[in-house]
């Protein structure tokens, strides 16, 4: 379990076959009054790291390329899940999670709290 400022992500890490999903294994939670959105991000082999989209309250906001791939659960004030289906080797990566409030403030206004395992 890794901690940063209020975020906690578990578990360290898991090991699937080809074909299997993920279904919500990956959790992320916080406990950062007033913050509402918790985003999931992934980092491939070669350490790019992608924005796979964000849980705001209830509702999942997901980028179009993994749709079919990705979906999240939960409520984006407290714990959100990640889940991933028919696993493929290039779902083998660490995946962050980041917590937010979203609000009407400048987008540079905006406090990230990261963490990986």
């Amino acid at each position: 379990t890794m901690q940063a400022k209020g975020v906690v992500q578990t578990p360290p890490f898991i090991i699937k076959q080809i074909g299997e999903s993920v279904a919500s294994e990956i959790s992320c939670s916080h406990s950062i009054t007033g913050y509402d959105n918790i985003l999931w991000y992934k980092q491939d082999k070669h350490k790019a790291l992608k924005l796979l989209g964000y849980l705001n309250l209830n509702y999942p906001y997901i980028e179009n390329d993994v749709k079919e791939k990705i979906s999240f659960s939960g409520d984006g004030r407290q714990q959100s899940g990640l889940n991933i289906s028919n696993l493929l080797l290039n779902d083998s990566a660490v995946y962050f999670c980041a917590a937010r409030i979203l609000s009407d403030k400048k987008p540079s206004e905006h406090l990230f709290h990261q963490v990986t395992f």
